[in-house]
């Protein structure tokens, strides 16, 4: 008998899943530990509460941090998730080679609201 392995996918197979059209361009998704979640859809309630978080960020000086709103931060070889709201370390490409990892984050924000249960179980670390 043969046991069952959850197939965990890295970041570059990640990628190739959207190159090939398996991950469809307007889907939002994260890959989280391995496994690609769908992320649900966007309630105009979610959206405002980003909006009002991240709006004061816009005011500091350009130089002191990139804020970075819904774009994905690499984590690691098998995690690469799409917070609400970041600071980032100033960067003049603006991370135009590559994401920002973890040394890269100044504070990183999530708002959630029915996904509460899963971003604790999920996301934050043990």
């Amino acid at each position: 008998m043969i046991d069952s392995v959850i197939h965990r996918f890295n970041v570059r197979e990640y990628y190739r899943l959207a190159e090939i059209g398996v991950l469809k361009p307007d889907e939002k998704v994260e890959l989280l530990n391995g496994q690609v979640f769908d992320c649900g859809p966007i309630s105009p309630l979610y959206a405002a509460v980003k909006r009002q978080l991240s709006q004061p960020f816009f005011d500091l000086p350009e130089k002191a941090c990139i804020v970075s709103v819904s774009n994905p931060v690499r984590l690691d070889d098998y995690s690469e998730v799409q917070p609400d709201v970041m600071l980032v370390k100033y960067r003049a490409d603006y991370y135009s080679t590559r994401h920002p990892e973890p040394q890269d984050v100044y504070v990183l924000m999530e708002v959630v609201d029915e996904s509460l249960d899963f971003n604790r179980e999920q996301k934050l670390p043990a």
